[in-house]
């Protein structure tokens, strides 16, 4: 019943779910207008989250983070070229996470192998100073490209990651995200996530954006403008809205995939490189249901049932 209740704040947040697709053609092929040639042909998966909002624990719609992060280990170990990553709104939105300042929710990622985060909204409610205390103690980075110090000191956080894949491939990730201006300042996503695509090009194979900025904002950042204005992005990985695009949306030729919200569905994209250069991507959701017997993380487990623990009591006293 607590854990109910705590969910049911996340209504009053402003963000609502929605179905979205732009074309019943929402998978990219590069050289799908030209003759087809052999070539060496590598590939990429990118397996995503976003806007999981506190929804940590397996619900009747949830799969939670133990069988998210069992998921990923399994994904990885049956491919050494998968990449996981974070589309924010991670420790914030819901008592479930912001009981204590995100420390347990912090410690509960901490198991799972996401290789980058980007900072959503609700992440950046939380002070400056807590968010870089929780943040450190990750194995991976957390990222905002057009976030800097409002009082003009050095950047919080990093814009962009490299990955090198066991297969060679190098894949760069840029990123951006919206909120509230405070203690940060947030610069154009577009311009910022240019720079980036312009400073890291000649370093890397594959260029994905991993951003938290939607595709239904009312403010018009959304990752459609960044398909459309911003060039040499590959793929977009995105949160925000918490939109379920099932197979994603194509828009500029650039594939835009997001998992809706509060851990109900996993995203999964494939990604083919021919002769070191993106040839084409696709998009899927893995279920609730298809999930419903899979494994958990016994560590992801171990940390969750921590944190459920220290927020019981939190609320109780409420």
């Amino acid at each position: 019943m607590i854990l109910v209740l705590a969910m049911s704040v996340l209504s009053l947040m402003g963000c609502r779910t929605s179905n979205l697709n732009e074309s019943n053609d929402i998978s990219v092929n590069a050289s799908a207008d030209n003759e087809t040639t052999a070539g060496n042909i590598q590939t990429i998966t990118i397996v995503h989250v976003n806007d999981v909002h506190g929804y940590v624990e397996e619900t009747d719609t949830a799969i939670g983070y133990p069988k998210i992060a069992a998921f990923i280990d399994k994904m990885k170990a049956g491919d050494p070229n998968t990449i996981a990553l974070d589309a924010g709104d991670t420790f914030g939105g819901s008592p479930s996470v912001s009981f204590d300042q995100a420390e347990s929710a912090a410690a509960v990622v901490s198991t799972i192998a996401f290789d980058a985060m980007v900072l959503g909204n609700h992440d950046l409610f939380l002070d400056l100073n807590q968010i870089l205390k929780i943040t450190d103690t990750l194995d991976y980075p957390v990222l905002a490209g057009n976030i800097s110090a409002a009082d003009g000191g050095e950047d919080p956080f990093g814009a962009y990651t490299i990955i090198t894949l066991e297969n060679g491939l190098k894949v760069g990730i840029v990123t951006a995200t919206n909120g509230v201006e405070g203690e940060v300042v947030l610069t154009e996503p577009v311009e910022s996530l240019q720079a980036q695509v312009d400073e890291i090009k000649s370093q890397v194979d594959i260029v994905i954006a991993l951003v938290h900025l939607g595709v239904e904002d009312a403010s018009g950042n959304t990752s459609q403008l960044i398909a459309q204005e911003v060039e040499g992005i590959d793929a977009i990985i995105d949160g925000h809205s918490h939109t379920v695009l099932t197979e994603g949306m194509v828009v500029g030729g650039v594939l835009i995939a997001q998992a809706g919200e509060y851990s109900n569905n996993i995203g999964v994209v494939e990604i083919t490189v021919i002769d070191g250069k993106f040839d084409s991507a696709s998009a899927r959701l893995i279920t609730k249901e298809e999930m419903t017997d899979a494994e958990e993380k016994e560590a992801t487990a171990a940390a969750l049932a921590k944190l459920v623990e220290k927020r019981d009591i939190y609320l109780n006293q409420c």
